[in-house]
Order: C-alpha cells, then sequence, then structure tokens
C-alpha cells in the first residue's frame, strides 16, 4: 500500500511540474515570413542597372530573397562591377554573400576572392564586409587578409580600405614583400 501512495504522489508531482513548467508564450505572435525566403533561385545570373548602364553582375548557384527587410543570400557566388562610365571595376568570388541592399552592406564568407582593376590589387579573405554607402571594405580585428599586386604582397589583420581615397590601412599585424622604386625588397613585420 506503501508504494502504491508514494507511486501516486510521484505521478502527481511529475504532472504537476509539467503543467507549470511549460515556457511556451501563447500570446507572443511571431512572423514566420522574415524567417522563410520568399523567392528562392537555383543557377542565377543577376544584373543590376544604374542610369541604364550594367552596374553589377552577380552569378549564384542558390540565391534566398526574404520578405520585408530586403536580405537576400547568395551560395557560391561569382560577381562583377563596373564603373558609370562602363569600365570594368571589380570581380570576386565567394561561397556565401549576405546581402542588405536597403543599407548597402554586404558581408562575404569563405574563400573570397576580389581583383579591382583600377587599383591592380588582389585581395584574399574569409571574412569581409563592404558597406556601400562610404565604400569601405572591412576585415575583423583578428581575421586574416592577404593583399597582392606587383610590388606588394602583404598579409595581415584588422583591414579597411577605402573605395573613396583609394587608400588601405591593417590595425593589426602585418608582414609582407614590399617593393621600392628602387626594386629593393623590404621585409615588413
Amino acid at each position: 500500500m506503501i508504494k502504491r501512495k508514494n507511486i501516486f504522489f510521484l505521478w502527481e508531482i511529475l504532472c504537476l511540474s509539467f503543467f507549470f513548467s511549460c515556457s511556451l508564450d501563447y500570446e507572443t505572435q511571431i512572423n514566420a515570413d522574415s524567417y522563410t525566403p520568399e523567392f528562392v533561385f537555383t543557377n542565377l545570373t543577376l544584373h543590376r542597372y544604374e542610369k541604364e548602364k550594367l552596374s553589377i553582375e552577380l552569378q549564384a548557384e542558390l540565391m534566398e530573397q526574404y520578405k520585408g527587410n530586403a536580405a537576400a543570400f547568395a551560395k557560391q557566388t561569382e560577381f562583377t562591377t563596373w564603373t558609370s562610365d562602363g569600365n570594368l571595376d571589380t570581380t570576386g568570388t565567394c561561397k556565401l554573400i549576405s546581402i542588405n541592399s536597403d543599407e548597402k552592406l554586404y558581408t562575404l564568407f569563405g574563400d573570397i576572392h576580389i581583383y579591382n582593376e583600377g587599383e591592380k590589387v588582389n585581395i584574399e579573405a574569409d571574412n569581409l564586409r563592404y558597406n556601400g554607402k562610404n565604400e569601405q571594405l572591412t576585415s575583423g580585428k583578428t581575421e586574416s587578409v592577404h593583399i597582392f599586386k606587383d610590388d606588394l604582397d602583404l598579409t595581415g589583420l584588422d583591414f579597411s580600405a577605402s573605395g573613396v581615397s583609394h587608400s588601405y590601412t591593417f590595425a593589426g599585424k602585418v608582414h609582407g614583400i614590399m617593393q621600392t622604386n628602387d626594386s629593393e625588397a623590404e621585409h615588413a613585420e
């Protein structure tokens, strides 16, 4: 008889604890649209025109576009940009790109390769962020970026490049080779 009472008492405690421990909040409404893509494209080629001239071409294996927040994500991407006068500006590839077209923010991830025709410079990294409003390309403080061109081969941390001033900096550690006008190689540490 004591065993039956203990089992019944234990059963009551388990039922009550289950009833009172339920953490679902039925009053909070979740907008499923912000988590579900509105459009999904495969093997996409996207062209953007500004003032009737081609400015960007984006090719992606897969692209998801989300409703309401101007967000899109593209996988296995290749991109090309042109200047306002129609000259080739930049080409690049990455494994994933996050696009916020309202804020003009583009975050690139995985095996990034960028070539800028005007500066004749190559940029390689794993994570970069481009702000289209101020034309800044930046990395994280601990992210390694490799830039190289004819007279320069540098790898460093905390990279920033300006499309306005056509300059770049490493705020973190940097190492590589830079050749001066007299062709002597200098090692930077």
